[in-house]
Formats: C-alpha cells, sequence, structure tokens
C-alpha cells in the first residue's frame, strides 16, 4: 500500500483571501492565489519521502453562490501546473462541500473526500499524513484513520487544538516552514540520531563515503550492522553473491535502489536484499539510520557497479 500527505488548501497551501479588500475565507479566481512562503520545498520534501500528494479542500464558497464548481476545478488545475513546473506531482485533489456551517458537517465532508482519494490509491492511512489549519481538518483526519495530524496556525484558522499531533506557526501569514521540516524530521525520527549515534560508538567503526558504519557483530552464520547515511550522499551500487540482507529504517527517509525500482522507505519500514540483487542507498535532505540483519559479511563477496558519492 501507497503512504500520502493529505493537504488542505487556504490557510495552508495558500494564503487565506480575508488580506484583500472585498476578500473572503475562499480565493474566487487564480489571480488571488498566494502562495505560502515555502510551500513548494515542503511538498517536495514530501514527495522525496515517498508520500503521494492529495489536495483536500472545503469549498463552501460554491454553495454561497460565489463561484462555480466548473472555476474551482479550473483554479486547481492552474495551481497543479504550478507545481508540475516545480517538479511536483499533485496526484489528485477533492472539492468538499458540506450540508451545513456545523463542525460535524465539514467533519463529515471532508471525511469522505478522503475516503474517495485512499480508496481509489491504495493508502494506508496509518502511516499517513494531514495537514490542515482548522478544528475540523483534523477531527476528518483522525476520523479516517489518518497516523499523523499537523495543525498550521494562522490569523484566519482556529485556535491550537489539542487534537493535532504537531503545530507550526505562520506569523502573520508567513509558514514558518523550518519548523514543519523540524516536525516533519521528528516524524521520521531525524531527532534520535544523536542518541543513537551513542549507542553504537563503541562498536567497531568503518567510515565510508556515504557515512559511517558500526559492526554489532559478525559470525560464520549472522551480521548485524548499523548504517548511517550523511544527507545528499549515495551508496555504491553493488551486490552480493551469498549474503542475504534486511535493511529497517531507524530515523530518516532513505532511497533504494533494487534492482531496477527505487523506492523510499521511512522510520520502521523493511526492505529484504536477497543474494544477487543489485542495490543502493540514499540519504536525501536529513541523515539516515539503518539496522542491517543478515547472513555473515565477506568484502571478497561485494560487488561495485558504480562507486559511493
Amino acid at each position: 500500500m501507497n503512504r500520502a500527505v493529505f493537504w488542505d488548501i487556504d490557510g495552508v497551501i495558500r494564503h487565506n483571501n480575508t488580506s484583500k479588500e472585498n476578500g473572503c475565507y475562499y480565493c474566487l479566481s487564480y489571480d488571488q492565489v498566494d502562495y505560502i512562503n515555502g510551500i513548494f520545498k515542503a511538498h517536495k520534501y514530501l514527495q522525496d519521502a515517498g508520500y503521494k500528494i492529495f489536495w483536500v479542500t472545503m469549498q463552501n464558497c460554491i454553495k454561497e453562490g460565489l463561484i462555480q464548481l466548473y472555476e474551482v476545478h479550473k483554479i486547481l488545475m492552474q495551481m497543479d501546473k504550478d507545481f508540475e513546473n516545480g517538479s511536483i506531482i499533485v496526484d489528485n485533489y477533492h472539492i468538499c462541500t458540506s450540508d451545513d456551517e456545523s463542525d460535524e458537517s465539514k467533519v463529515i465532508a471532508k471525511y469522505k473526500g478522503i475516503e474517495s482519494l485512499s480508496y481509489n490509491n491504495d493508502i494506508d492511512l496509518s502511516k499517513s499524513i494531514g495537514i490542515g489549519d482548522r478544528k475540523h481538518d483534523i477531527d476528518a483526519y483522525k476520523m479516517a484513520g489518518i497516523g499523523i495530524t499537523i495543525q498550521a496556525l494562522n490569523l484566519h484558522g482556529d485556535r491550537e487544538y489539542p487534537e493535532a499531533d504537531y503545530h507550526y506557526t505562520q506569523n502573520d501569514f508567513l509558514a514558518n516552514l523550518e519548523s514543519l521540516e523540524e516536525l516533519l524530521l521528528r516524524i521520521h525520527g531525524c531527532n534520535d540520531i544523536p542518541h543513537l549515534v551513542r549507542i553504537v560508538e563503541n562498536f567497531h567503526h568503518v567510515e565510508k563515503v556515504w557515512g559511517d558504519e558500526y559492526w554489532i557483530t559478525n559470525d560464520e552464520q549472522y551480521c548485524s550492522k548499523i548504517l548511517i547515511l550523511n544527507p545528499n550522499h549515495i551508496s555504491s551500487l553493488h551486490y552480493h553473491i551469498e549474503k542475504c540482507e534486511t535493511f529497517t529504517v531507524l530515523a530518516g527517509v532513505v532511497k533504494v535502489t533494487h534492482n531496477d525500482k527505487v523506492t523510499s522507505y521511512i522510520r520502521g519500514e523493511s526492505v529484504l536484499i536477497p543474494p544477487e540483487d543489485e542495490h543502493r542507498f540514499e540519504a536525501v535532505s536529513s541523515p539516515v539510520v539503518i539496522l542491517e540483519t543478515s547472513t555473515h559479511h565477506d568484502d571478497d563477496d561485494t560487488y561495485r557497479l558504480e562507486e559511493s558519492k
């Protein structure tokens, strides 16, 4: 199954239009779209972490007669092109309207949108993230079973909602994306890395081009190591004739090339590499800690096709 990020739009991806003359909460034309600082970077970070990207937006301005449904679609499709120009794929979006303005109605409407996107895209909601600025956003994410909820705090959203797992602040509509990135690093366990290093630093250490390798044990049948990859580094493309390996991510997000397939893995996920399968690892934007569990390691059983860098 896939994992995904479900983004609210108004107050999260683009500024609310309330600051404009005669403005309302919604953007009623593309020329009113004002992207929050750093939002493309945040989308790219999550896409590189292996998350599908979905927008789920409450647009009761349609029911209020302020705009037609096809006009909302037009605005979102133009926004989609903006993200595509930044090498970001928005997998799909869902436009919600509620029967009334109560939180209960909005939660149900948003929940149905999340369920539809999830069902049609084989999403594991327990490994997914929901980001919104309103109480009903967080409640809808929780109702759908989304594992991690993040509330963006801004001038026109709701006050800090304790049911959200994390919060980040937008000061006068400017998103503090450094704080959001810190939250994402915490989610992926990157803040645990100094502690993990202290645990393994007394083991046998091998310095690598891509980082550090700590040997826990290597006997005739069994080997265990801790691999610490530095950001923007990549291991050699290699294979083993005898060795069979399982890699489990303890912290960070790692891209694994396994034969011709590239997959991103996050903390708690594992991949099995049988003998003779080509493989390599890449830490994209943050450090990565990996537990390697394998059969006996022999340096002569490593055949490199491309060097580390």
